[in-house]
């Protein structure tokens, strides 16, 4: 759906757009600064959205049991210096259609899955349990969040990063545009984190060492 204000979402350059790890971080209890923040930007929707274009392009002819297998969450990481676009998928093995897609896209780099264990942005060792206390719906670490704030992280990427996920699902799309549907499909929109990234990702933007 599209974005509406809120403690998700922040006003860049006069648009609502979505803010990533603003929630109560469950490592120092509190709520961090905006500047600790991932903000969405006009270049990490972009990149999502061309990303998106060719994901679709890949669906066709794809019969609707494929397109059901289809779903799934994508993101762009951006950094504020000239490093590549970061660019990731949710879940844990391959997704055919983003693989494809990717390998069409120019100046961006492919996170893989989030190397164990994890740290907060201090330095700060996530355990296990931890993660397993702060799940709620999908695994952590396995959303496209994690994955791209590992990466940038890795690599040393210059600051301020914004971020984008978008979900794909192309049948949910489909069916609202063959059926004119009334409401939203959530195909195509960038979405704020799931549950479980709503903890996971404010605990990996941490400073707390």
């Amino acid at each position: 759906m599209p974005a509406v204000l809120n403690q998700n979402n922040a006003v860049k350059d006069g648009l609502l757009v979505r803010r990533y790890g603003a929630g109560s971080c469950p490592i120092c209890k509190g709520f961090h600064e905006v500047n600790a923040n991932l903000i969405e930007s006009g270049g990490s929707k972009a990149f999502v959205e061309v990303l998106f274009a060719r994901m679709l392009t890949l669906c066709a002819g794809m019969s609707s049991k494929k397109l059901g297998e289809a779903k799934m969450m994508i993101g762009a990481l951006v950094p504020s210096g000239k490093e590549k676009v970061l660019i990731a998928v949710s879940g844990n093995g391959d997704r055919d259609i983003f693989t494809r897609a990717a390998n069409t896209m120019q100046s961006t780099i492919v996170c893989g899955a989030v190397a164990t264990p994890a740290t907060t942005a201090g330095g700060r060792e996530i355990t296990g349990t931890q993660l397993q206390g702060w799940k709620v719906d999908n695994e952590p670490l396995q959303c496209a969040a994690p994955k791209l704030i590992m990466e940038a992280r890795r690599r040393n990427y210059t600051k301020p990063w914004d971020m984008t996920e978008v979900w794909f699902d192309p049948k949910m799309g489909e069916k609202h545009f063959m059926t004119r549907q009334t409401g939203y499909s959530r195909h195509g929109w960038s979405i704020a984190s799931c549950q479980t990234c709503a903890n996971v990702v404010p605990a990996l933007l941490c400073s707390a060492s």
